[in-house]
């Protein structure tokens, strides 16, 4: 193998583990993802993806603590990352991002970055006391892992340089034949 095709293989391979899906988009449409209710009547709004998308906690008045989950399996190995700002007016409910079924708190706003592999579950959870108030969280900047794409065919640079000098030889002989 020569430098030239070391060097574009390893070029190649190095864009193609950085692939990343931006937005609520592709592998992480709205459609792929699964809204769960549980002791709860809460909601997902996907009317802004994929630049955003809201999960508002439910309320069904049984005063018994209840989430509202929305959740996907990761298409690949990778970092998640995402911007978030929860508005709970009654301060009774809790917001946070779950990585395969464990709740990681949030504060009000900021920016989470965590890692997944290839099949892990995650998302993003409201917890409702089911009394007062509907805590919604907004989420938006939101990245995370693409599978790698299939690597492109490149041909060794033996091969290009062969073609050069076919033409090159091509040309050599039309400029002959004028003379």
């Amino acid at each position: 193998m020569t430098v030239a095709t070391a060097s574009l293989t390893l070029v190649a391979a190095s864009s193609a583990s950085a692939a990343t899906v931006f937005g609520f988009q592709n592998q992480y449409a709205p459609s792929n993802w699964t809204l769960t209710n549980d002791n709860a009547n809460g909601s997902v709004n996907t009317s802004d993806a994929p630049a955003s998308i809201s999960l508002t906690a439910g309320n069904n008045e049984s005063s018994l603590q209840g989430t509202t989950s929305y959740t996907i399996t990761a298409a690949a190995s990778g970092t998640v990352k995402f911007h978030w700002l929860f508005f709970d007016p009654a301060f009774a409910n809790n917001f946070g991002y779950l990585l395969n079924g464990n709740f990681n708190l949030l504060a009000e706003s900021g920016t989470s970055t965590f890692n997944v592999s290839a099949g892990d579950s995650f998302g993003f959870r409201v917890v409702t006391g089911n009394t007062t108030g509907l805590g919604t969280g907004a989420i938006s900047n939101f990245e995370a892992p693409a599978p790698t794409p299939t690597p492109v065919s490149v041909p060794e640079s033996s091969s290009v340089l062969g073609l050069l000098a076919l033409g090159g030889l091509g040309i050599g002989l039309k400029c002959r034949k004028r003379k």
